[in-house]
Parts: structure tokens; C-alpha cells; sequence
């Protein structure tokens, strides 16, 4: 199912660091409607479109597209696969959008994890948080399965100007890896 701009978009934001605290802060200031953990986000957020939850297991229930982001590979499993992770209580054709600074293998394992639970992953890289003339993020890179993309493209590209998809899971933490070695060599 595609959303166009008339309908309600729920979001579920599992993360942490000052990456979860912008996307929070651009999506609702795009009326996009937030689920949250409670007291996980830095910034206020008192609005009425975000629902504040005290379980992953609740922000899973009431979400259709999920976006994490984790400091690691382990925190990233834990949140996703532990007894009370976020994939044990998905609905089928959920979307999880994975931000995370991890590795592209980790990013495939995952992928064919949450495939056999009948869930899709996207793995996406922000490449440039400056903002542009519109109020926008830059640019995002996603992977993963183009139906999944399609279905969660015009979420982001309510806050983000240039949306590119690359393929395969793991191709985003390809490219972050190459950007990340040009600009150390810059």
C-alpha cells in the first residue's frame, strides 16, 4: 500500500543520539503522526501527533513502518530479535527502516531474518544533514526490496529532498563506508 498525502502516517522511531532526535523533530514538524519510547527522545516533542509508548512490543503494534537507530550491531539484534524485540510482535508487510552505523553483512543477515517473519527491511544512510533552501534533509540512500521502498518513499520524501534507491540490502552501508573513507581522505 502506497500513502499519499491525505492519509494519517503513524511511525513508529526506535534510536537514540542526535540522528533519532532530527528525524524526530522533521517528521513532526511534516505532521507525520510518532510513536516514541518514553523519555527516549532529547527534544521536546509535546505535539499532539506524537503517542508516547513503554514497550517495544506497543510501539511494533501501533506502527506499520518502523525506523531504528543504534549506536551498533548488538544494540540493533537486541532491539529486533531479544524476547521483547521489535520483529516478535510486527504485523506481516510491516516495514522496518534500519539507520544504523553497522555493517553491510550484519544489514543482510537481518534482511533474511525478517524475511522468513514476512516483514520488510530497508537499511538507509543520511548522507548530508545540512539543510537546504526548502527545509529538507539532503539526500538518503536506501537498499532493500523495491516494493517496500516504494511503500515508504513518500513518508521521506516529506523530509528529506533527494531519496535514492541502490538495490540490495546493505548497498546503503556500502556507500556510507565509501563517503566515510573520502571524507577522512579529504
Amino acid at each position: 500500500m502506497e500513502l499519499d498525502n491525505s492519509e494519517i502516517i503513524k511511525i513508529g522511531i526506535v534510536g537514540e543520539g542526535s540522528l533519532t532526535d532530527l528525524f524526530v523533530e522533521y517528521f513532526i514538524n511534516a505532521g507525520v503522526s510518532l510513536n516514541l519510547l518514553e523519555s527516549a527522545i532529547d527534544i521536546d516533542t509535546r505535539t499532539s501527533n506524537v503517542y508516547y509508548h513503554n514497550s517495544l512490543f506497543s510501539i511494533a503494534k501501533h506502527s506499520s513502518i518502523i525506523v531504528t537507530m543504534m549506536p551498533d550491531g548488538p544494540a540493533l539484534e537486541k532491539i529486533l530479535f531479544d524476547e521483547d524485540g521489535i520483529s516478535n510482535h510486527l504485523s506481516q508487510g510491516s516495514v522496518i527502516i534500519d539507520m544504523s552505523s553497522v555493517s553491510p553483512e550484519l544489514i543482510q543477515e537481518i534482511s533474511e531474518q525478517l524475511i522468513e517473519q514476512e516483514v520488510h527491511f530497508l537499511d538507509a544512510a543520511l548522507i548530508n544533514e545540512a539543510q537546504s533552501e526548502s527545509d529538507l534533509m539532503q539526500m538518503m540512500l536506501i537498499g532493500g526490496d523495491s516494493h517496500a521502498y516504494n511503500q515508504v518513499l513518500p513518508v521521506f520524501q516529506r523530509i528529506i529532498k533527494d531519496v535514492k534507491h541502490l538495490g540490495a540490502n546493505g548497498a546503503s552501508q556500502f556507500y556510507r563506508q565509501a563517503f566515510a573513507v573520502r571524507a577522512k581522505n579529504a
